[in-house]
C-alpha cells in the first residue's frame, strides 16, 4: 500500500470512536471502531477503498436475530489485517444507510462488498449472503469461505463441515490462553442467548453493546486471516479451483428462492467432496503390490484420502480412521453410527434420515449432540459452528 494511502486510513481511522475499555482482555487487542452514524460510514467507506486500492484483504462476520432473508441484521463486523483493527457498522441503528450513504467519491458499503476487487474472507458465508441480498439487495462478491479452504485441506473423508472454533483448536493460530479466552466469551454469550430467549432474542440490538457482546463480535472475525494463511499454504492449485468454485456456489444458493438458511443439511460438505469421482485401478498392478510385505506393513494401498465411501447413511456420520486392520492388507471401512431408535442405514432414505432426532448419540460412542435451537448461528445444523459432531 502507497504511503498516501496509508496516511489517509490514519487520517480516516481518527473520525471513528472507539467501542468501550478493554483493560480487562488477557490478551492485547485493539479496540473497535464504531461506526453508527453517516459520517462515520463515509470514513469506514474511505478506509475500505484505501484497502482496495492497496490490494489487501478483510475479514467479515454478521449478527443478527434469526440471521437469513427471515430475520434482520444487526451488525457487521470487518477486520482489516493490515490496520489490526476491527469496525463494527451498525445496522440496525443505520437501517440502510448503512449500505447506501455515499463518500466524496461515490461509493458506498454496498458497492464495496460487490466488488470483486477487494478479497472477502467469511466464515459459512452461506446465511450472511442470504441476509445481505434479501434485506439490503447486497450481492456478495471477491468471498473465500474459510470453512472451505478446512476442508478442502483435510485429509481423508470430507462428509461433515467443521465449526470455527474447532479450526482455531486444531491449528494453534494463536496462543492457548487467547484460546481459552475466546472460548470463554462465546461460552458466555450462548448462556446468556438461553437466558435471555425465548422465542425471540434482540441482544445484538441492545445499545450500547456491552463490551462481552464487542468481544464476541470481533473474536468471530480477528483470527479468520490466521487461519486463511495456514490452509492457503497446504492448497494446492486443483482445490484452491475448487474451492472458488464452491464459494460461487454457496452464494448463488444462499440467492435463490428455494435457499433453506437452517438446516440438518447444512453440516454436509459439497457432494462433490464427498463422493469423488472412483479412481480407475490397474487389477494387475494391484495384485502384484498388494503381495509385497515389510515389516507387518502392507504397500500398494490406495490413499485413505481417495478411498469411495459408498451406502453412507445420510445423518451424522462418525468415521473411523482408516487403518490397518492386519497383516492381510484388509482396511477398515468407515463405520457410521445410527442414533438411538434410529433406523438402519440400509433401510433409511435420506427423507427419513434427516427426521430422525439428532439429540443424542448412544452413550456407548461417547458422543453427544447438544440442542442448539437458541444459538443464532453457531449451532450443529447450519455448518457454521459444528464443533459438538466432530
Amino acid at each position: 500500500m502507497a504511503a498516501n494511502d496509508l496516511d489517509e486510513v490514519q487520517r480516516n481511522l481518527g473520525k471513528l470512536t472507539l467501542a468501550g475499555d478493554v483493560s480487562q482482555s488477557l490478551r492485547p487487542r485493539t479496540q473497535p471502531k464504531w461506526v453508527d452514524s453517516p459520517d462515520a460510514v463515509s470514513s469506514l467507506i474511505d478506509i475500505l477503498s484505501s484497502v482496495e486500492a492497496g490490494s489487501a484483504s478483510i475479514s467479515l462476520d454478521l449478527e443478527g436475530l434469526n440471521l437469513s432473508r427471515n430475520g434482520s441484521i444487526s451488525i457487521v463486523q470487518i477486520w482489516i489485517p493490515f490496520l489490526e483493527q476491527a469496525f463494527l457498522l451498525d445496522v440496525h441503528t443505520l437501517g440502510r444507510q448503512a449500505f447506501s450513504v455515499v463518500n466524496r467519491e461515490g461509493k458506498t458499503i454496498k458497492s464495496i462488498l460487490e466488488s470483486d476487487r477487494l478479497n472477502k474472507y467469511l466464515f459459512d458465508v452461506r446465511n450472511d449472503a442470504d441476509a445481505l441480498y434479501a434485506l439490503f439487495d447486497v450481492q456478495l462478491a471477491g468471498v473465500t469461505d474459510v470453512q472451505l479452504l478446512e476442508l478442502a485441506t483435510r485429509r481423508g473423508p470430507k462428509h461433515v463441515l467443521c465449526g470455527l472454533a474447532a479450526c482455531i483448536e486444531e491449528e494453534r493460530v494463536i496462543p492457548s490462553l487467547a484460546v481459552l479466552e475466546w472460548k470463554s466469551t462465546k461460552l458466555q454469550v450462548v448462556e446468556m442467548l438461553k437466558a435471555k430467549c425465548s422465542g425471540s432474542c434482540d441482544v445484538f440490538n441492545t445499545r450500547p453493546l456491552s463490551q462481552l457482546l464487542i468481544n464476541y463480535c470481533v473474536g468471530d472475525v480477528q483470527f479468520l486471516p490466521a487461519l486463511s494463511d495456514v490452509y492457503k499454504k497446504r492448497l494446492n492449485k486443483y482445490w484452491s479451483e475448487e474451492v472458488q468454485v464452491e464459494t460461487v456456489q454457496r452464494l448463488e444458493q444462499s440467492r435463490s428462492l428455494n435457499y433453506i438458511p437452517q438446516g440438518k443439511h447444512k453440516i454436509f460438505g459439497p457432494k462433490k467432496w464427498r463422493f469423488p469421482p472412483k479412481r480407475k485401478v490397474n487389477p494387475a498392478a494391484t495384485t502384484s503390490a498388494s503381495t509385497t510385505h515389510n515389516k507387518g506393513s502392507v504397500t500398494g494401498l490406495p490413499d485413505p484420502a481417495q478411498i469411495e465411501v459408498r451406502d453412507t447413511f445420510p445423518q451424522v456420520l462418525l468415521f473411523a480412521k482408516y487403518r490397518q486392520a492386519s497383516g492381510n492388507g484388509l482396511w477398515k471401512r468407515p463405520v457410521s453410527f445410527v442414533p438411538d431408535g434410529g433406523k438402519d442405514r440400509r433401510q433409511s432414505s435420506t427423507k427419513r434420515a434427516l427426521a430422525t432426532s439428532s439429540s443424542t448419540l448412544s452413550a456407548s460412542h461417547g458422543f453427544l449432540i447438544e440442542d442448539h435451537a437458541l444459538c443464532d448461528k453457531d449451532c450443529g445444523w447450519c455448518g457454521h459452528c459444528a464443533d459438538n459432531i466432530l
